[in-house]
């Protein structure tokens, strides 16, 4: 719809000055959405003020109401359209004039068109006590265009609680439980759609704590065996808030009883009593807790404490019987069964008693049910004993001939013997038959046991040797002794003889010392008769012992030359046990070029037979050091110089050793105690950028330059200095600021 614009002109009388509203155009066809532009051209005269304002129509927003050109966005309208009426007054000039004039703009509906909607929710009660059902109200969300609108309730923020009617404009969750000793806070967001375009808000549910009781859990083993650990666990106590304060432990049934009195935390542990006579083991417990502001819960729970203690016994003891025969003897006994819980009875027993038992240990198994189905094992030995001895027949006395200086070989039928138990046997005779009996009469006891170890009435009877054997002679075993000199005197032991008759003369061919290699000796023994004997046995000398050297001592020498010195020596003497005196050859030899520091001369000798000696001794190559030079003093003086400094530390080696002088790690120092009671300004310094070590031709000197550190001021230090030929020379310093 179009509507015109129209203006009215108000004029002054003033003839000075005068004012004019005008707009352009007057008026204009726009859409929604379109920015219209206002015109308050052209007013006049210039200079003057502007005031726009809107009339009637739908509500619109000037950019500026002062201006000559303000502008606006027009609005959503029906599809009828609307007119929008505006006005604007301008003053100006003196004495006060103004005038005012309106313009109308038609604004049309150019399609349907979707705004969002607007999201509105409440919560419900505010704050909420746990357990109470908090209402998440978005029924009051609203479209622009009254499009229906779909709700979407979520959770963003605190514990996760569950939702109900999630999907639509009214929710709701029960208030839980919150922690001790504040409270929760639970936030949602609800989404409503018109199914294209959508809103969001966001609301927090405040929840306030109370104080939940706690709930005991008690947790038992429903039976356990005597002696056992029996755990009472009240572990599952609960308290959803404050925490369980205490925990409190009685017992309910019994007995056995149990002290309780010492068990104050989450669980009870003790050792399951053992039953006694008449009790059921049937125990009860009871665990109260109680959270901090004192409310309490209680739980029991019902243990069976099981007999597992088997019967004992009486009567068990080992014993013995007397056998009465070869099979052994009737054994009779009484073995009880004693029980904690049952009363006492008979034992069953294998074997039973009136059984026949062996001859020897018999063991007996017996054992005994309790009601509880606890069975008891003992055992014993019933041992079935042989003390009756056996008897011994009677022998007749024999005579043999002498067949060696011993006597004689001689066999016999020992004695018969007979046992009640083990029946016929044989005597046991000494000497026994086949034993050497000696010349003349010898007495053979007979003895008898069983095998009880029962012993018999000893007898005995006569044997009679005759003499007719000559000597025989053993010579001894043959000898190897270490040679001690070209002659040895051994120890070659004597011949031995032996002879029925007697008496036994020796005679020998060994020399008094024997020499190097096998010698044979021939022995020779004669009895009273002259029926003689011989035997031989061999000496061997031999010769295993080295020469030995005699001692040298370690050379000392000074170098020549950075590579060492020559240096002579003369060779150590070496001798013999059995050659004397033999040649020494030495490594390396008299007059070769030793290194500068400690070498080794190894020497050695072999005799006639191959048998060879060493030794060694040192040769000592040293630097001529005899001291440090000016500006250093030696010890025990010590040196003081500025820290930081370089010191040129001087000394000769009597020529030039090359720079290759040092032993590996130095020079270095080491701090020490500032305690020496002489000492002395070093009067030289040089400037250096680090240590160094040179050789000075003209003077034959070294000069080591030591960098000294700035940190050492107000210390003392050591310079160590060690030669490559194994010397250390020390020098004492002090470090001033």
């Amino acid at each position: 719809m179009l509507l015109a614009l129209a203006s009215s002109p108000v004029l002054a009388a003033s003839p000075a000055c005068s004012v004019v509203a005008k707009v352009a155009p007057v008026s204009q066809n726009v859409l929604e959405g379109d920015v219209v532009t206002l015109n308050a051209n052209p007013s006049t005269p210039s200079g003057i003020s502007y005031l726009w304002s809107q009339v009637s129509g739908p509500s619109v927003t000037l950019n500026n109401v002062t201006v000559v050109k303000p502008t606006f966005t027009a609005p959503a309208v029906t599809s009828a359209g609307a007119t929008i009426v505006l006005a604007m007054k301008v003053t100006g000039c003196s004495p006060a004039l103004s005038a005012t004039t309106t313009t109308t703009i038609n604004v049309g509906d150019i399609a349907p068109q979707n705004y969002p909607p607007s999201a509105a929710a409440t919560v419900s009660p505010a704050p909420a006590f746990e357990g109470d059902v908090v209402t998440l109200d978005g029924t009051a969300s609203a479209d622009p265009d009254g499009d229906a609108l779909s709700h979407s309730w979520t959770q963003i923020g605190g514990d996760p609680v569950v939702l109900s009617n999630a999907n639509t404009a009214v929710a709701s969750f029960t208030a839980p439980n919150t922690a001790y000793p504040g409270g929760a806070s639970f936030s949602f967001r609800l989404t409503v759609s018109d199914g294209v375009l959508s809103a969001t808000t966001d609301k927090i549910a405040n929840v306030v704590w109370v104080d939940d009781p706690p709930t005991a859990a008690l947790s038992c083993p429903a039976s356990i065996n005597e002696g056992a650990t029996l755990v009472l666990d009240g572990s599952g106590s609960t308290d959803t808030d404050d925490g369980i304060a205490s925990y409190s432990w009685i017992q309910l049934l019994g007995p056995p009883n149990i002290d309780m009195t010492g068990f104050h935390g989450d669980s009870a542990s003790f050792t399951a009593p053992q039953l006694s006579s008449a009790q059921t083991g049937e125990v009860q417990f009871k665990l109260t807790v109680a959270d901090v502001t004192g409310q309490i819960s209680a739980a029991d729970c019902t243990v069976m404490i099981l007999d597992v203690t088997p019967p004992t016994f009486t009567g068990d003891a080992n014993f013995s019987i007397e056998a009465t025969g070869p099979t052994g003897a009737i054994g009779t006994f009484d073995v009880q069964a004693h029980d904690n819980v049952d009363p006492d009875s008979p034992a069953d027993c294998l074997p039973p008693s009136g059984s026949l038992f062996a001859l020897g240990a018999n063991t007996v198994d017996c054992s005994a049910d309790d009601s509880a189905g606890n069975t008891g094992y003992t055992s014993f030995t019933l041992t079935v004993v042989d003390t009756t001895p056996p008897t011994i027949d009677g022998h007749d006395d024999l005579t043999e001939e002498a067949t060696s200086p011993a006597g004689a070989v001689v066999a016999y039928t020992a004695a018969a013997t007979n046992d009640l138990v083990d029946g016929v046997g044989v005597a046991i005779c000494v000497p026994a038959s086949g034993s050497q009996f000696a010349l003349g009469e010898t007495t053979v006891d007979c003895s008898a046991s069983d095998a009880a170890g029962n012993v018999a009435t000893a007898t005995s009877f006569k044997v009679t040797v005759s003499d007719t054997i000559a000597p025989a002679i053993t010579p001894p075993a043959n000898v190897v002794a270490e040679a001690t000199g070209p002659f040895t005197v051994v120890a070659h032991g004597v011949a031995t003889a032996t002879d029925a008759v007697g008496p036994i003369t020796y005679d020998d061919d060994a020399p008094a010392s024997f020499p190097v290699g096998e010698t044979t000796i021939t022995w020779k023994a004669t009895d009273g008769a002259m029926n003689s004997s011989t035997a031989t046995s061999t000496v061997t000398v031999t010769d295993t012992t080295a020469p030995v050297i005699d001692f040298h001592a370690d050379v000392n020498a000074i170098a020549t030359s950075a590579s060492g010195a020559v240096v002579t020596y003369t060779l150590p003497a070496a001798s013999d046990l059995v050659d004397g005196n033999v040649a020494v050859t030495c490594t390396p030899v008299s007059g070769s070029a030793f290194a500068i520091g400690s070498n080794t001369v190894s020497c050695s000798a072999t005799d006639a037979h191959n048998n060879t000696g060493t030794s060694s001794f040192k040769v000592i190559v040293s630097y001529a050091f005899n001291g440090f030079f000016r500006p250093i003093d030696n010890l025990p003086v010590i040196n003081v110089t500025k820290a930081g400094s370089a010191v040129p530390v001087k000394f000769s080696l009597g020529g030039n050793m090359g720079l290759a002088i040092m032993a590996a790690g130095y020079p270095r120092s080491v701090a020490m105690a500032c305690n020496g009671s002489v000492s002395d300004t070093v009067e030289e310094t040089v400037t250096a950028g680090g240590s160094s070590l040179s050789y000075d031709a003209t003077t034959g000197q070294y000069i080591y330059v030591w960098k000294s550190e700035k940190a050492w001021s107000g210390t003392c230090r050591q310079l160590q200095v060690m030669l490559q030929d194994g010397s250390e020379h020390l020098a004492n310093f002090s470090f001033t600021r």
